[in-house]
């Protein structure tokens, strides 16, 4: 027990020698504590910042898809009118020669009536001069 109180005081010692710190290195430590303390706050606004990026590139890019999707609704309902129209020239297209081709044959017909009336017209003239 005697060497007791002399091993505690010893104890003591190098514990409380072995926690110090030189107060350059506390310095270095609080330095570089507050560099990176500085970095992070950095980083957060700029984390803030392109979280706000984000969120417009996100917004424009549904006004983009809406419009996108606007656009072609508006191209299907085009592509339609014009498919119609086609189809409708077509059908015109058709009438028309058909009645192209009634007209030729009237026309035929008409020809023939004129050339018979004038060898009538003639003929009856032929006979009146004879009278």
């Amino acid at each position: 027990m005697k060497h007791l109180p002399s091993l505690t005081i010893l104890s003591l010692v190098s514990l409380l020698s072995a926690g110090c710190v030189s107060t350059s290195t506390h310095k270095k430590s609080v330095d570089e504590a507050a560099a990176l303390s500085a970095n992070l706050t950095d980083l957060t606004a700029e984390h803030g910042k392109l979280e706000d990026q984000a969120a417009l590139c996100s917004k424009d890019l549904a006004d983009s898809e809406r419009r996108r999707a606007e656009t072609q609704k508006q191209l299907d309902e085009k592509q339609i009118a014009l498919e119609r129209a086609q189809a409708d020239i077509v059908r015109i297209e058709k009438v028309l020669s058909d009645r192209n081709q009634e007209a030729g044959k009237t026309m035929t017909e008409m020809r023939q009536e004129i050339d018979r009336l004038t060898a009538q017209l003639q003929q009856v003239k032929k006979e009146r001069a004879q009278l």
